[in-house]
């Protein structure tokens, strides 16, 4: 890493890469009638192989259990059966999930390089390649007539295969496999022998050869070994039988233009839930990157289109970051429907709702809300088991559970939000810190406390504004679109329920993902009294983090359970978001003390921007205020070309400068480089220990922020902190290019 004015970085070494080789009987979808494999399953296999070919680990490379020579390549709702031979990643079969797991038992993976084409992936398809126009089809070595098995004794046979001696004669007077199949073998012998006994009727030199050796074949003798194939693999290249054409994606083109173009794109799949007509609310969910956010936009512009010449649609997020963002990328949709869209955070709404003594009350700043708890939390040992000596804790409990929860309401009546000691109880455990009915009892007093303290100095905080606000709130929007709502309280989004004015509430969208939810608390839209059930999505194809980035980042949170505020726990399997581009491995920096970190995070933002990248392009993440201000001092220290700004402070339209700010005011944004520091054992996370449940709680919102963080990175994640790192960053080893201790 240069440092100072140093000349750029030297450009990266191009790595290997492989070739990706698909049986020509391998794809078959119940989706499609096309026998070409799916062009963004293919950019995955492309990866695979590139990643295998670089002696890399892929993400998503399992070990087929089922068929232990074999590995499993997944990308919802596809899987493909392959193995990597040879700088080839080889590809017998390629299913949906359900009917994949029916077909690996009776795939017989022999190769014969006519029978294998080429994957490439051009500009309009999705090809196999092959250089003759009609290559032929490999014959089985089985006799025209006569017993197909007959260079083999009975006594061999019955050593090979546990049946009695009837199914011997069987196979003795058998001039075709058929023949043996007509009754139940499968039943008698096993799928595994089954598939053994047609190898043996279709390569019996090779069994010939196994026996002579003294060796009884078993069902692992069908598979090829890995040299076999790698034999195969050369000879088809050789003979030309195999052949490779340039692999050109079309995402290239939109990488190159300008990140707001970029964050303005809308897929043309995504179109129909922009310009759907719902009879009701609707629920968006989709992981990091995968366009969320853009059909939100672009549902906001649709909504205000269809509306009335007086009527005016509301775009919204807790995150105070994003609404003058979301500004400028509207006026670049559609700039007459922009200015109907309304664009305000959660709490800037709220103010308007207020009666104007409410909005003269002053707010008390973090540190007096958190020597008030430290105050509380000595006074009553009763709170220790909820939240240890964490004063920062129990404000959030106030915060995020105590002044923003709802329980349902009695005999139909609508969901309010808590008001004794009892409604606090009934929360369900995971909504909230107390455990034990004397934790609740102790919990809801001191909030008492708490409230009373602040109404005797005529003061009040956020969450009881909008309490207020709700009680006030009615029907304003022609329709109303929530995004990050993961991190909204179910006061706020009922808040938000009332504003909406549209039909049946069809112009009601919630947009989340559970993966990035940060506070503490939760809630369940069906508790809440919003249905979304036939009118929910789930977006899978990621756009914009690459496969490196985000297997680093999704091992970040891999024990973590995720609620996408449905009522469900965890999303399945298909819905997982997969990225469409392999991208670079995230780099990871080891630095001896803080203020070499924040020396070495100035040289590595100088070095990308002496290197070429825009100022504008980059960002650097921490996890606190405190550590905004260190990077932020080391910065100006250093001789950048614009100066680095707070990301508090952003303004899009004079955005041309290097950005500095927290996990979660970076919540929603996206940069093409990113730097994540702090992340010392010493620094992150800012809580310590993991004793008692609420620390673990704690922990574990830490690293949902951490993912955030990593998934606002396009292009390239270069991660920092004081040695040792913390446990979960030095556990990315693998995943990441190799360590870089700095003395």
């Amino acid at each position: 890493m240069s440092g100072g004015t140093g000349p750029p970085s030297p450009p990266r070494p191009a790595e290997p890469k492989g070739r990706v080789l698909v049986h020509r009987k391998a794809v078959r979808l119940k989706s499609s009638r096309s026998k070409d494999v799916p062009r963004q399953f293919a950019r995955h296999l492309h990866f695979v192989a590139d990643e295998l070919a670089a002696g890399r680990v892929p993400p998503n490379w399992e070990v087929l259990h089922a068929r232990p020579p074999y590995r499993k390549v997944k990308l919802p709702p596809l899987r493909a059966m392959a193995r990597h031979v040879d700088g080839s990643l080889v590809v017998f079969l390629i299913r949906e999930r359900d009917d994949f797991y029916k077909r690996i038992g009776r795939v017989r993976p022999t190769f014969d390089a006519r029978d294998f084409t080429e994957l490439t992936v051009d500009r309009q398809r999705t090809q196999l390649v092959e250089a003759r126009a009609d290559p032929p089809t490999t014959a089985p070595s089985v006799p025209a007539s006569g017993a197909c098995w007959k260079t083999f004794s009975d006594d061999e046979l019955r050593a090979i295969f546990p049946a009695d001696d009837a199914l011997i004669t069987r196979l003795g007077q058998a001039a075709r496999p058929a023949e043996a199949f007509e009754d139940d073998v499968v039943g008698v012998i096993g799928e595994p022998h089954a598939m053994l006994l047609l190898d043996l009727a279709e390569r019996p030199d090779r069994y010939r050869r196994i026996l002579d050796s003294g060796r009884i074949p078993a069902p692992i003798d069908v598979e090829d070994s890995d040299e076999e194939l790698a034999a195969s693999v050369a000879a088809g290249l050789a003979t030309g039988d195999l052949v490779a054409l340039e692999e050109a994606s079309e995402l290239e083109r939109l990488l190159d233009g300008e990140l707001e173009e970029w964050m303005v794109f809308l897929l043309p799949k995504q179109r129909s839930m922009v310009d759907a007509r719902y009879n009701g609310p609707a629920r968006l969910s989709g992981g990091p990157g995968t366009g969320k956010s853009v059909v939100a936009l672009h549902r906001a512009i649709e909504l205000a289109r269809r509306a009335g010449p007086r009527e005016k649609v509301l775009l919204t997020t807790f995150v105070k970051t994003l609404p003058v963002y979301w500004r400028s990328l509207l006026r670049r949709i559609d700039p007459a429907a922009a200015a109907r869209v309304d664009v305000k955070a959660v709490d800037a709404l709220a103010h308007w709702w207020l009666p104007p003594d409410v909005q003269r009350l002053d707010i008390p700043k973090p540190p007096e809300r958190v020597a008030w708890a430290k105050h509380a939390l000595g006074r009553d040992l009763r709170l220790i088991g909820a939240f240890g000596n964490d004063p920062a804790a129990l404000v959030d409990e106030f915060d995020h559970v105590l002044s923003a929860a709802v329980v349902p309401g009695v005999a139909g009546a609508n969901p309010h939000p808590l008001s004794s000691g009892e409604d606090y109880g009934r929360l369900e455990p995971k909504f909230r810190r107390a455990r034990t009915r004397e934790e609740v009892e102790s919990v809801w007093a001191c909030f008492e406390r708490y409230r009373e303290d602040l109404a005797a100095q005529g003061m009040t905080d956020f969450a009881q504004r909008r309490l207020v606000a709700l009680e006030r709130a009615s029907p304003t929007y022609a329709g109303v679109v929530v995004d990050e709502a993961q991190d909204l309280s179910s006061v706020a989004l009922r808040f938000l329920w009332k504003l909406d004015a549209s039909v049946d509430h069809s112009g009601f969208l919630v947009v989340a993902d559970g993966q990035q939810a940060v506070y503490p608390g939760g809630y369940s839209l069906r508790a809440l009294g919003i249905e979304t059930r036939g009118r929910a999505r789930n977006l899978t194809e990621n756009w914009r983090t690459t496969q490196c980035i985000q297997a680093a980042a999704d091992s970040v949170i891999a024990d973590l359970d995720i609620d996408d505020r449905d009522g469900t726990a965890r999303r399945g399997a298909d819905d997982e978001s997969i990225p469409l581009r392999a991208g670079i491995r995230p780099e990871v920096h080891a630095c001896r003390h803080r203020h070499a970190e924040t020396t070495l995070v100035a040289d590595i933002v100088l070095d990308r921007i002496t290197a070429g990248r825009v100022p504008r392009d980059i960002a650097v993440l921490v996890s606190t205020n405190k550590q905004v201000g260190e990077v932020l001092r080391a910065l100006a220290n250093a001789p950048l070309p614009v100066p680095a700004r707070d990301l508090k402070d952003f303004k899009p339209e004079q955005h041309d400068y290097v950005v500095v700010g927290t996990f979660h005011r970076a919540k929603g944004l996206e940069f093409v480089e990113v730097v994540v520091a702090g992340l010392g054992d010493g620094t992150w996370p800012p809580s310590h220990g993991a004793q008692t449940q609420a620390d673990r709680d704690e922990r574990s919102r830490h690293c949902r922020a951490l993912f955030v963080a990593m998934t606002r990175a396009r292009d390239h994640l270069i991660m920092t902190g004081v040695a040792p790192l913390a446990p979960e960053v030095a556990a990315l080893s693998p995943i990441c290019a190799d360590l870089v201790t700095h003395a």
